[in-house]
């Protein structure tokens, strides 16, 4: 979707409603542990092989969502390779607030026992990952809707869109693949193959462009929004 320079009330509460649910959706996804979405493999498994930086006596701790802004920050770059558009660059912004907005959901789930709960057995774990694609998609679909500069992920997925001319739901999956592949790769220099992988990454990477589609549909109706073929 082409953005608009006329923001509002409105679309704030969109963008921020919308940083939300892809926060809450990250931290679900990983903490039900069984698969997480391509780049959110991407982003625990540097959390975990690079947990902190030190620079001397300095130590730095690297968070999912201190990851979340470096992967970000490294993703809207590329995507200006791809398809040049200077005002992504404010993409910069939107992924350090999601990434400061996932620690945050960490952290709260954590003081509120959710991540306990979620991890109790087999059936509460597929409930969470249900929850948490959703969440996902419904905040992909909202944020781009709110025509703020996307997530730096949806950068990317927007350059493919725009170079390649495919709909959207067909650039998410090229995306989401573009992940995999890396993420696999960092894997296997680790020797875990398919750390932070399962059935789950396999299904989001399947789904999620789907559920964006569908999400886009339920926010032109609830919102009065208009209508648009490019989700």
């Amino acid at each position: 979707m082409a953005q608009n320079s006329r923001f509002s009330i409105k679309t704030g509460l969109m963008a921020i409603g919308a940083i939300a649910l892809m926060g809450l959706g990250i931290i679900i996804y990983v903490y039900a542990n069984v698969g997480v979405g391509s780049w959110d493999v991407l982003h625990a498994s540097l959390a975990e092989y690079y947990p902190s930086l030190t620079i001397g006596t300095f130590s730095f701790e690297l968070t999912i969502g201190r990851w979340i802004m470096i992967v970000g920050v490294i993703t809207v770059f590329v995507s200006q390779l791809i398809h040049r558009n200077p005002y992504y660059f404010l993409s910069i912004l939107v992924g350090i607030v999601q990434g400061y907005v996932t620690d945050f959901w960490e952290m709260l789930l954590r003081k509120m026992h959710v991540i306990e709960w979620i991890q109790m057995n087999v059936l509460t774990r597929w409930l969470g990952f249900a929850i948490a694609i959703n969440a996902l998609g419904f905040g992909i679909s909202l944020l781009i809707r709110s025509k703020f500069p996307p997530t730096p992920i949806d950068t990317l997925t927007m350059g493919l869109f725009k170079r390649l001319n495919l709909k959207f739901s067909v650039a998410k999956y090229a995306s989401e693949a573009i992940a995999f592949m890396t993420v696999f790769i960092l894997n296997i220099i680790h020797g875990k193959p398919f750390n932070n992988m399962g059935i789950g990454t396999i299904l989001s990477l399947l789904m999620i462009g789907k559920i964006v589609a569908w999400s886009d549909a339920f926010w032109v109706r609830v919102l009065r929004l208009e209508n648009s073929p490019q989700v």
